[in-house]
């Protein structure tokens, strides 16, 4: 959620252009872009390895699946956003994925 309301309060504008930059490598001048992608999984894996370390999570939780997953989905987000002109809140759309849907996601690894 933080990332998505971080992204809106940049602004629409700043996000289109980051968006139009990263989809054409050749617009990349920022070396730490060019690995976006990368980092942002390799984040959301060391969450849910973090969740897997502390307990909340079973040991058979699929960290790379899942991190991906959740990458993709917020990614998607992102984009639909930037499609629609900024006519939602981005971070309002983000908290009702997290109410609504990922719970189903995360409920089988969830250490009872």
């Amino acid at each position: 959620m933080n990332f998505s309301g971080h992204i809106e309060r940049d602004g629409l504008k700043l996000c289109q252009e980051w968006v139009r930059n990263t989809v054409d490598p050749e617009l990349v001048e920022a070396p730490y872009n060019t690995d976006k992608l990368r980092a942002d999984i390799d984040s959301m894996k060391g969450m849910i390895e973090t969740g897997i370390k502390q307990g909340e999570l079973t040991d058979g939780t699929p960290v790379d699946a899942l991190a991906v997953a959740l990458i993709d989905v917020i990614y998607g987000e992102m984009f639909c956003w930037d499609m629609s002109g900024g006519s939602y809140s981005f971070e309002e759309r983000t908290k009702e994925f997290c109410r609504l849907f990922l719970p189903a996601m995360i409920r089988p690894y969830i250490n009872k």
